[in-house]
């Protein structure tokens, strides 16, 4: 009978999945994404739902009411082995925990927030620009801007079709990100190019994902060279202008004197 308002808080907060579980041994968890089921693991330790049963066990194991819970990113067979993750809370009646409710989270919204929607100019990221979330395995936790460059490279990306939980990022940014730390860098990068970096620690939950925003170093100073010039352009034509406007004051006065000393000389010569 909760199956609409469940796909309500579906849609609202655009989730991808919601699970009920029971409190007894065996969970039987409910499907509301398309069509409302209830199924039970194949067998323990089951690869199919092995990551959302350590999940629950996890869940069990907290006693107090109004208290969340969140599982990072990991490959969960349901999904095609996608990286998923999940956010879960006990369900009580009267003070009694008498299930839990678990919602699957989405990839997509982070992709929309880490990479703008695709308007990379209007945010001022421009061509080389990228926005990395890192965990603390150092595994991607949403996909990488230039993901169809990155494709080609790498197998394991173009067979799962992302680089959440797939692609390790290695720099010192990222490591000192995921370790609470926060800093801006120029660094040397695989081609040789200078890139600007900026780095701090994202938390989520009780996780700490580390944030890193690259861009290409000429790129990210050409506003400020294209700054520099329009402020030296515009200086050389008030310097011009002031040096022509002085050029025609004196000219006046000194002309104008000249003029009174030359008419005051012709005539006392006719005296």
């Amino acid at each position: 009978m909760y199956h609409k308002s469940l796909m309500e808080i579906l849609d609202d907060f655009k989730l991808y999945d919601v699970f009920s579980c029971g409190y007894g041994r065996e969970c039987c968890l409910q499907r509301f994404q398309r069509e409302g089921f209830c199924y039970k693991p194949r067998k323990k330790g089951s690869t199919q739902t092995q990551v959302l049963e350590k999940f629950i066990k996890k869940l069990k194991s907290m006693k107090k009411k109004g208290i969340s819970l969140f599982s990072d990113f990991y490959p969960y067979e349901p999904s095609l082995n996608m990286p998923a993750s999940f956010l879960g809370t006990p369900i009580s009646i009267e003070g009694d925990v008498v299930g839990y409710m678990i919602f699957q989270l989405p990839k997509e919204q982070l992709n929309s927030i880490t990479n703008f929607n695709g308007k990379y100019d209007a945010v001022g990221m421009g061509k080389s620009g990228q926005v990395a979330l890192v965990g603390s395995d150092m595994y991607m936790r949403n996909d990488n801007r230039f993901i169809d460059k990155i494709k080609q490279k790498n197998k394991e990306v173009a067979s799962i079709g992302t680089t959440i939980g797939v692609l390790q990022v290695q720099s010192k940014a990222a490591k000192a990100a995921t370790e609470g730390k926060s800093g801006n860098e120029v660094i040397t990068g695989n081609l040789g190019s200078k890139v600007l970096t900026s780095y701090s620690a994202v938390h989520v939950f009780d996780a700490t994902w580390g944030l890193v925003v690259k861009k290409n170093y000429d790129e990210a100073l050409v506003s400020a060279f294209q700054l520099r010039n329009m402020i030296i352009g515009i200086s050389t034509v008030i310097t011009i202008i002031a040096l022509f406007i002085t050029i025609v004051i004196i000219r006046r006065i000194v002309l104008k004197k000249i003029t009174g000393l030359t008419e005051i000389t012709k005539k006392y010569s006719h005296w």
